[in-house]
């Protein structure tokens, strides 16, 4: 460097002594607050490791479950009926002339057949909303899912598929029903 630059950088310098001690003094309190100590470095990354740790417990207990049996689940058990009354009940068959040209088809749009053939009784009743389920003395649980004339509201309308003879046998009784919450 000649001369002249030295004396223009020493002049520079001496001007803003103030400037540059207040970078420097800016600087160590940087240095000492934004990096953390030997200690406080200490508990983070213990802090990270545990953390780390217990992902990997959580997924080697995930890996296991997925192998682990789960056995059998409970059968949950119907609530107590809200009530039971006498009504006429009766039986219908799934044939065109005693319902309509689609006889497998309920009123809550499903395939009653199909449900009747699954071990699930189907009925029609007018009084409940569809879904809930009635036991009829003499036949058991059904569900409702099927509807019937509105003339016969206060009824019951058992489901037995094909069978017209089992149908014509049971005829038109008077049993106790009983409905459940649905």
């Amino acid at each position: 460097m000649n001369k002249k630059t030295k004396n223009r950088a020493l002049k520079t310098v001496q001007k803003s002594k103030f400037e540059i001690g207040l970078i420097s003094v800016m600087a160590v309190l940087l240095v000492m607050f934004a990096v953390p100590t030997g200690e406080a470095l200490a508990d983070e990354t213990a802090a990270q490791l545990e953390n780390i740790d217990a992902g990997l417990a959580l997924r080697a207990q995930v890996i296991q479950n997925k192998f682990t049996p789960f056995g059998e689940l409970p059968e949950a058990e119907f609530a107590p009926p809200l009530y039971t009354r006498a009504m006429t009940v009766t039986a219908y068959n799934s044939v065109a002339w005693q319902t309509d040209s689609t006889p497998c088809i309920g009123a809550v749009g499903s395939n009653v057949c199909a449900t009747y053939q699954s071990g699930t009784n189907v009925c029609a009743a007018n009084f409940v909303p569809l879904g809930t389920w009635l036991e009829v003395e003499g036949l058991g649980r059904c569900r409702v899912d099927d509807r019937m004339n509105s003339k016969y509201y206060y009824r019951v309308d058992w489901f037995m598929d094909k069978d017209i003879t089992a149908a014509r046998q049971w005829g038109v009784q008077t049993r106790d029903v009983s409905v459940y919450p649905s």
